[in-house]
């Protein structure tokens, strides 16, 4: 590996959001639901990696309907901080994911609503 590549897989961005008691009992049971489906033990960042590297990423699959409904500040927004720091690549297509929301929706996603998103890929919930 090249050191712009290792330099490339060091960067990182920080994501320092607060999220609703829903929010946070969802984002358990996606990292239960994909450890056991797994076999494999599952982080937030692994999770966010998981959903949004996949060769298609299925959050694009989503309608404007389930957008609307995830993409909810007010459900989404609470008292919980979280932090999470994900790779820059992942980050940049978490970015890209929030610009397609925004186009589905007309209005802005933060990032805790594009988590939310893949929350709901992995569970359906």
């Amino acid at each position: 590996m090249s050191a712009e590549e290792e330099r490339d897989q060091s960067r990182s961005a920080t994501h320092h959001i607060r999220v609703s008691k829903a929010f946070f009992r969802a984002l358990c049971g996606a990292i239960s639901e994909l450890s056991i489906r797994t076999s494999d033990l599952y982080s937030f960042r692994r999770l966010l990696t998981h959903v949004l590297a996949s060769p298609r990423p299925p959050v694009y699959r989503a309608d404007a309907a389930i957008l609307d409904r995830l993409c909810n500040p007010d459900e989404v927004s609470g008292g919980i901080h979280l932090t999470v720091r994900i790779e820059s690549r992942h980050n940049d297509l978490l970015r890209e994911f929030r610009e397609h929301a925004e186009a589905q929706l007309g209005r802005p996603v933060s990032v805790a609503e594009a988590m939310r998103v893949c929350i709901f890929i992995v569970t359906g919930e």
